[in-house]
């Protein structure tokens, strides 16, 4: 788990099973995760604003099969809404500061 900031928490999926237990409790929140590649999926809790979504996003290329890519393309989904967000994967300075 990580805090992204006070009002925002983001959650990865460490495997298979989590990543399917998450799926079923997404409802209406942000969901994060990179296009064909393993990826873990990634919950937000609270109402990232875009600079907090592009660190989700680097949080989510981070801890796909793509991290060691230069730039990777994360999905962000929420409702009907999907954008996609091109980051550089987050480094340990930014895991470190941000786990909980």
């Amino acid at each position: 788990h990580f805090r992204v900031s006070h009002r925002v928490k983001v959650i990865v999926g460490r495997d298979e099973t989590e990543n399917r237990f998450l799926e079923k409790v997404r409802r209406r929140s942000w969901s994060f995760e990179v296009p064909n590649a393993g990826s873990p999926l990634v919950l937000v809790q609270g109402e990232p604003d875009p600079e907090e979504r592009t660190v989700i996003a680097a949080i989510a290329a981070r801890y796909s099969s793509r991290r060691a890519e230069p730039i990777v393309e994360v999905r962000a989904m929420k409702e009907d809404a999907c954008e996609t967000l091109r980051v550089v994967p987050a480094d340990e300075t930014l895991l470190d500061q941000s786990r909980i």
